[in-house]
């Protein structure tokens, strides 16, 4: 394994897409803290809130980060990488595993660019004071919210996890078809029609409590929208924070299992 991974790291130091990806989500940021900058006459140019809009899986460069993974694992299968792989002993287990893992750390690097670079940007630029509002650009209640650490907390957690799922489906969806024509249109249309399905279920029935339940635990996507306005502060329930949480951590284990099961049982040439 330890083998596997450190192949991962040399490959990765080297990938030309990973480095561009790197000064694209870099160059994002940048244009992000502009736009906000004018958005609400920059008061909405914030440290807590460019966190709380970079951490966004459903942002534009959230999107880009499961399908630059997918365009990774891909190549690994093209290039003959993994065929060599296991003609060097390394069993089928071992190597979905470390595929997951470097599945990971790829995409919480670019996230990490990203979402850092948009936060201290904000931070030198409006300060990071819990006490100013943030405005609502992932979940159905528009304008401003207040926000407090316990919030802040739970909704980085929540979005982590999110992101640790979408790594999970990527990995697997990349190894069962090992080409990037299929897997990045499934990818995409899971998360944009998981999104818009949750969201507008939620927002036309927000009243049905069962309906709301069966999404809390069932559905990924839930979770970015979970956040509530009580008069102005902007909240995550427990029981909303604690079923997001379990209900990524169901299905990224169940999409490592899945796909550890599919890698074993095919031939790879």
């Amino acid at each position: 394994m330890g083998r596997l991974l450190k192949a991962f790291f040399f490959k990765l130091k080297r990938d030309l897409a990973f480095k561009i990806t790197l000064i694209i989500g870099a160059s994002m940021a940048v244009l992000t803290v502009v736009i906000f900058a004018f958005m609400a006459d920059g008061k909405a140019l914030t440290g807590p809130n460019m966190l709380f809009t970079s951490l966004s899986p459903i942002q534009n460069y959230g999107i880009a980060l499961p399908i630059n993974l997918i365009s990774f694992i891909c190549l690994e299968f093209s290039q003959g990488s993994i065929r060599n792989k296991i003609i060097a002993g390394n069993s089928k287990l071992k190597i979905y595993i470390s595929l997951c893992v470097s599945g990971i750390v790829y995409v919480f690097a670019l996230l990490l660019v990203y979402a850092g670079i948009c936060t201290i940007l904000g931070t030198i630029f409006g300060g990071f004071d819990l006490s100013k509002q943030v405005i609502l650009v992932t979940s159905l209640i528009p304008g401003f919210g207040n926000i407090d650490g316990v919030f802040l907390f739970k909704y980085i957690v929540i979005m982590l996890l999110i992101y640790l799922m979408l790594c999970m489906f990527a990995t697997f969806v990349a190894t069962s078809f090992r080409t990037i024509g299929p897997s990045i249109p499934i990818v995409v249309t899971v998360i944009l029609f998981g999104f818009l399905g949750v969201t507008v279920v939620v927002s036309t029935n927000p009243d049905n409590e069962i309906l709301i339940a069966l999404f809390r635990y069932l559905v990924p996507f839930y979770g970015i929208i979970s956040p509530t306005l009580e008069s102005t502060n902007l909240v995550i329930s427990d029981i909303d924070f604690i079923g997001t949480v379990i209900c990524n951590l169901v299905w990224s284990i169940l999409f490592f299992v899945f796909g550890c099961l599919e890698f074993k049982k095919r031939d790879v040439k």
